[in-house]
């Protein structure tokens, strides 16, 4: 991890069956009441994330980051087994307006760097889970 200036944030070698074809993937849903609300969420986990974990984001004629990726639609078109909304982004935008916030980056491919957001998580190349705040040189020297 680092601090740096304005920045913090930690790595942690992610977890590793060693193994290309299984992400070891299970789930489970739970439920919890919280302020008299009843919440209910799916948890996973993911035994062996770093062959399988991607980062996909919308595009809108061409110009990544722009309108909105439903992961309903994502998930079977780009085989997944498990998809979440990730953010951060921006709801209700036009889609010729920018919706994604922060840093993205993409199978290694540096998509936005824009300073909108400061929060990041994500699994670098060498196999670690990223999390916290970051600069753009930091970003992209994990990149």
């Amino acid at each position: 991890g680092g601090v740096r200036g304005g920045s913090s944030y930690v790595t942690q070698r992610a977890a590793s069956t060693n193994s290309s074809t299984d992400p070891s993937l299970s789930w489970v849903q739970v439920q919890r009441t919280y302020n008299n609300h009843t919440v209910r969420a799916t948890v996973a986990t993911v035994a062996n994330p770093a062959p399988f974990f991607r980062v996909l984001y919308p595009s809108f004629k061409g110009t990544p980051c722009h309108w909105y990726l439903f992961p309903s639609r994502a998930a079977p078109r780009d085989g997944c087994l498990f998809a979440v909304n990730g953010g951060p982004f921006a709801m209700h935008q036009r889609p010729s307006e920018q919706s994604c916030q922060g840093y993205v980056v993409s199978r290694g491919e540096q998509v936005l760097l824009d300073s909108t957001s400061s929060a990041n998580f994500g699994l670098t190349p060498a196999g670690e889970w990223v999390m916290g705040e970051m600069s753009v040189e930091e970003v992209q020297a994990l990149a």
